[in-house]
């Protein structure tokens, strides 16, 4: 009995796998760069395709303290080099040109973390990042429901922080009407459960983009957050405006936030804003040289005592993108000590041969409102950040080799708000491959 029960499941598996085998090659295969395979049948009614990606980063990082390896502050932690990486497997599937199911796995994790090379299997770092289904209800007209990721305006208050390897992902409703004209999307976003309904905090939002012009495409955005526990409710609107013309791109955004955090005698209100202001010219040679200047000012609190918060707070934005890849400034609030920020800089960039890409980054700090040092004085002055970027891309995208450098020169501001005065360095190499 025991070996015909063996037989018989063996000589299923052989007629299911050959079954599947000719199925699939019996399927239109129409893979697309980044797609290791697609398969359309019912005469393109239903598309298959799979996702992969693997990342390792190699870092030497330094705590962003400023302090020497060899100070003699106690507890400070020595300097660290380590890899870490991302492994991403993703299918998605297409039914009748409306209905989309997307689903994506990923494990983080930092090379040598497991506690044993055979028996630790826990897979703590294994993690759904985005699993949601997507339902297009007129041609202009869809729903989105699920995890996913949220990338706004260049990800100055709501991105998928990509450099991270874990990157964000949030659970809720999107809900997207995109004619020729314009785009208007509304959504919904859980973003914690403390147990109690009445404890959990949410997200809502509406943004609006005008992309009838080139030269001027504005947007609106106006995002509604509520952290239940720390008794927060923040409102936080205003627009972002582009354009390019021949070679020349521009930007300008402005955003206030207001609101309340706590409640009865000891409420605050809130009252914040920043201005970032950029101009870009790129030279039409094959080497496409690049020049960026731009002025970025977040608000912060002098006060606090007067009963109003006036740090401007960037929510769920991917701060490396914008404040040097140093990350000094992740936290705005608390990395800033509540001070606020300004940031001035340049960047060039260019691309001398075909695949290889070349990026240098100038930073220069200071706190939007003053701090005291320990004589009293008030210090402004952070200091100056510079970063360079070298990628190299081959196999039309598939491997991109990256590394870059950055340090940062620590003025008064960074002493008197805690940290040393050496400078601090941050380096990386990077591979990642996709399919």
């Amino acid at each position: 009995m025991r070996s015909v029960s063996q037989g018989f499941l063996f000589r299923w598996l052989v007629v299911w796998s050959v079954g599947f085998v000719c199925c699939l090659y019996s399927l239109e295969s129409k893979a697309k760069p980044g797609q290791v395979a697609r398969w359309d049948w019912g005469k393109g009614k239903a598309k298959v395709w799979f996702l992969g990606q693997y990342r390792p980063r190699l870092e030497v990082f330094q705590n962003r303290d400023f302090l020497s390896p060899d100070s003699n502050r106690p507890g400070t932690p020595k300097d660290s080099v380590f890899i870490s990486h991302r492994a991403r497997l993703s299918v998605g599937a297409l039914m009748f040109q409306r209905v989309k199911v997307f689903l994506q796995v990923q494990d983080v994790r930092r090379w040598g973390s497991e506690t044993n090379t055979l028996t630790d299997f826990s897979a703590d770092g294994f993690d759904l990042h985005q699993g949601y289904s997507e339902i297009k209800l007129v041609d202009a007209l869809s729903l989105k429901v699920g995890r996913m990721e949220l990338n706004y305006d260049g990800q100055r208050l709501i991105g998928a922080v990509g450099w991270l390897q874990q990157a964000r992902s949030f659970d809720g409703v999107l809900v997207r009407y995109e004619p020729k004209a314009f785009q208007l999307h509304a959504f919904y976003m859980h973003l914690s459960e403390q147990g109690a309904p009445e404890d959990d905090s949410h997200m809502a939002a509406a943004w609006f983009r005008y992309r009838g012009l080139s030269a001027f495409a504005p947007t609106l955005f106006y995002i509604l957050d509520h952290n239940a526990p720390a008794k927060r409710l923040r409102h936080t609107l205003g627009t972002t405006i582009q354009g390019a013309i021949q070679g020349f791109q521009y930007g300008a955004e402005f955003f206030l936030q207001l609101g309340n955090v706590g409640e009865g005698d000891s409420a605050t209100d809130i009252f914040a804003y920043m201005l970032a202001l950029s101009a870009k010219y790129q030279l039409s040679v094959k080497t496409k040289p690049s020049f960026r200047v731009f002025a970025e000012f977040l608000s912060g609190d002098a006060d606090t005592a007067d009963r109003t918060d006036r740090v401007f707070d960037t929510l769920f934005a991917t701060n490396h993108k914008f404040y040097g890849l140093v990350d000094l400034f992740l936290n705005i609030p608390i990395h800033t000590g509540r001070r606020g920020l300004m940031d001035f800089g340049l960047t060039f960039a260019m691309k001398p041969a075909q695949g290889l890409s070349l990026l240098a980054s100038f930073h220069y700090f200071r706190l939007f409102t003053p701090t005291q040092n320990n004589s009293g004085d008030a210090v402004q002055e952070l200091g100056p950040e510079v970063d360079f970027v070298v990628k190299y891309s081959m196999f039309q995208g598939h491997v991109v080799l990256a590394g870059g450098y950055g340090f940062v020169i620590p003025m008064e501001g960074f002493q008197a708000l805690g940290r040393g005065n050496s400078v601090e360095h941050w380096a990386f190499l990077q591979l990642d491959t996709k399919f």
